[in-house]
């Protein structure tokens, strides 16, 4: 059986095609934000390895801050414009100017940045700005619109791809984004770093989708190619953080495992195939329930639950909705680790009462 690689699956993988008359039907019923950013002459689109860059207009927001094994801070910074994303990184001798930098940053601020473009991680052929100043002062915020780049490309390819699925599965997607969708579009995990970024919930439900559809209609055993993309990544990422480093794989391999393995689990039954609609619908509701605030319970009852309000409210019986439930509350598979728990007592207690509460 021929190997998937994970950057064959994201990368591979065609976005759909459509229309103005599909992008005006979609907008209306999820709208897509207008990209905000600081006014200037150059878009991210345009910039090429090499490149000296100045006067770069862009909102930015903080991913992440550490310093190297030599002690040397660093930020991580996600730059947007409506053509493109671009990752920064700004390098100090110590923290004090970072900490002024991300109060000025807050959860998201238009700037005008300064530096040069490099190829990271080299041979990649992936950019990377290196940033030697970023203005706040003087700068003019605009307002944007794009069709075809950026958050509304993000959406489209997400919407489209939900209304393949069939009934009940699409509505049950497509109902549970749009009771949610003002967080969707904007919303940071609050118990990571990873979702800092242009687009936040809505970018990594999309890297979540593209590798379902690949898997699905690719591979003939989905759970094997998974687990091989997941091994594949493993050595990189002990050599980068050590054995007891706790990965988290980008676009929500991490998830996708562990919802595919338990796909298989809750329908090849004696008479069943294995289905990949389940994993669809359970994928969309992982993602809703990150943007958990109540952290008593954690995200698995936030996506549960906003799973049965909607299976309800369009009536859907309990027999399609079980299987998702399962791949729902299953824990994420942590590369290297062999954790198969159920889930935690706290959210046992609290869904029985949630089901006490719908039986009256």
């Amino acid at each position: 059986m021929t190997t998937i690689t994970v950057d064959e699956v994201l990368k591979g993988w065609p976005d759909k095609d459509y229309d103005e008359y599909d992008f005006e039907r979609i907008n209306k019923r999820f709208p897509i934000p207008a990209v905000r950013r600081a006014e200037g002459p150059v878009d991210i689109e345009d910039l090429g390895i090499g490149d000296r860059v100045a006067n770069l207009g862009t909102h930015i927001k903080t991913a992440c801050r550490g310093k190297t094994k030599y002690g040397r801070p660093y930020m991580i910074i996600d730059m947007s414009d409506e053509t493109d994303r671009l990752q920064g990184v700004m390098w100090e001798k110590d923290d004090s100017y970072l900490d002024r930098l991300q109060d000025k940053i807050g959860r998201g601020s238009e700037a005008i940045v300064h530096g040069y473009i490099q190829e990271y991680p080299l041979y990649s052929g992936k950019r990377q700005m290196v940033l030697s100043s970023i203005q706040f002062d003087g700068v003019i915020p605009v307002t944007t619109e794009s069709r075809k780049t950026g958050i509304a490309e993000t959406v489209m390819q997400c919407i489209l791809a939900l209304e393949t699925l069939p009934e009940p599965y699409s509505t049950l997607a497509l109902q549970g984004l749009e009771q949610h969708w003002d967080r969707v579009v904007e919303a940071v995990d609050p118990e990571s770093m990873r979702h800092k970024f242009g687009g936040g919930i809505i970018t990594h439900l999309r890297s979540l989708l593209k590798v379902l559809t690949y898997l699905y209609v690719k591979s003939p055993n989905p759970v094997w190619s998974m687990l091989e993309i997941v091994r594949s990544i493993q050595p990189n990422a002990v050599a980068a953080g050590g054995e007891d480093m706790v990965i988290r794989i980008p676009g929500s391999i991490d998830h996708m495992y562990r919802t595919i393995a338990k796909t298989q689990e809750a329908l090849k039954r004696p008479g069943d195939e294995l289905c990949p609609y389940p994993s669809f619908v359970a994928g969309v509701y992982v993602e809703i329930g990150k943007l958990v605030t109540d952290k008593r319970f954690g995200a698995t009852t936030y996506g549960a639950e906003s799973l049965m309000e909607v299976a309800d409210d369009i009536g859907v019986p309990y027999k399609v909705v079980a299987p998702i439930l399962d791949l729902i509350v299953a824990k994420p598979v942590l590369v290297g680790s062999g954790d198969t728990s159920r889930p935690s007592n706290a959210w046992v207690l609290n869904f029985s009462q949630y089901m006490a509460d719908q039986i009256g």
